[in-house]
């Protein structure tokens, strides 16, 4: 009975062993499948014009920079390499400049097409003095939307507002001018305004080409109620990041509740088991002195009666010859 008892303990711990195990995988695997969304590299780890120096010093985070040519060139190499092998450089032209400031974009692209980012080399022809004569103004005096609501206040030196529309709102006509009046104005984005979070985008331009000031104006559009849709893909990727991470959080509650109740289970499990055996042990006791008990009581019994009828059985007399 003892070996049996003994067997189904060493069953149990290792059994409790092995769940212990896969509870405790499950929740790193279910972690490493967890990843946010991925943003490719769009940036470039050379830019250079053949010949001549451009300012600041290249960095693939600065996207603005400034080289001055003689008077008459005509044109210039400009050699860009990006980060990302796999993403795709282009270039506008680099020949046929005019006097002052001639704008060469290069744009990296990566290999879905889907992101993208553009560098901006300022070429100035020094053939006349056109770019200290032209302004360098690229502030706006004014922004109006044709919905209230629009925060904070107007500043020319603030550059993010935001603007929150009523559901049934799907378009934002935004009017912007600029403080200088030789400065050009574009205005991307409000032509159709989706449910959630996005973007009006106003770009203002100096006179001399050479100074870009960007004003944005986050718009929200609140969800009908039942909406189940996501804004734009990333929003999307977004949100089943954030609920991936949740299932996670709630599985790792699951599965230590689940270890606690296990460990209680396993504990009560080895209490019962040496209740078991001290049980066994006191039964064996018991039994034994019983037993031994029994036996003294016999012997006495036995040497109490039958030892003294022995002592009085008559002798033979001897007789006289």
């Amino acid at each position: 009975m003892h070996t049996i008892h003994l067997k189904r303990f060493n069953m149990g711990v290792a059994v409790a062993l092995t769940v212990i195990l896969v509870v405790f995988t499950l929740p790193l695997t279910a972690l490493a499948e967890v990843t946010a969304p991925v943003i490719p590299d769009t940036s470039l780890s050379s830019l250079s014009v053949s010949g001549y120096s451009i300012s600041p010093e290249f960095s693939k985070d600065v996207t603005k920079y400034y080289v001055d040519i003689p008077t008459g060139t005509s044109s210039i190499s400009v050699t860009a390499k990006a980060s990302d092998s796999t993403a795709t450089v282009t270039k506008s032209k680099t020949s046929g400049f005019y006097y002052g400031i001639n704008v060469v974009t290069v744009t990296v692209t990566d290999q879905s097409g889907e992101y993208s980012t553009t560098y901006r080399l300022y070429v100035n022809r020094k053939d006349q003095l056109i770019s200290t004569e032209l302004s360098k103004d690229s502030t706006l005096k004014s922004i109006t939307v044709d919905e209230d609501g629009l925060s904070p206040e107007f500043s020319k030196d603030v550059y993010q507002y935001e603007l929150e529309v009523d559901t049934e709102v799907s378009k934002v006509i935004t009017t912007a001018t600029a403080s200088h009046s030789k400065a050009t104005v574009s205005v991307s984005g409000g032509e159709r305004i989706p449910y959630g979070y996005s973007h009006i985008i106003i770009l203002v331009t100096s006179q001399d080409k050479a100074h870009q000031t960007q004003y944005v104006i986050t718009v929200y559009r609140p969800h009908p109620e039942g909406y189940k849709g996501y804004v734009t893909e990333y929003e999307a990727q977004l949100k089943a990041y954030e609920a991936q991470l949740k299932l996670e959080q709630e599985m790792n509650e699951y599965y230590n509740q689940k270890i606690s109740e296990l460990t209680e289970a396993f504990q009560q499990f080895i209490d019962e088991q040496n209740n078991t055996k001290t049980t066994y042990w006191r039964t064996v006791s018991f039994i034994s002195f019983g037993v031994i008990g029994a036996i003294i009581i016999g012997y006495f019994v036995y040497s109490l009666f039958f030892s003294k009828g022995s002592a009085q059985k008559p002798r033979y007399k001897k007789q006289d010859s």
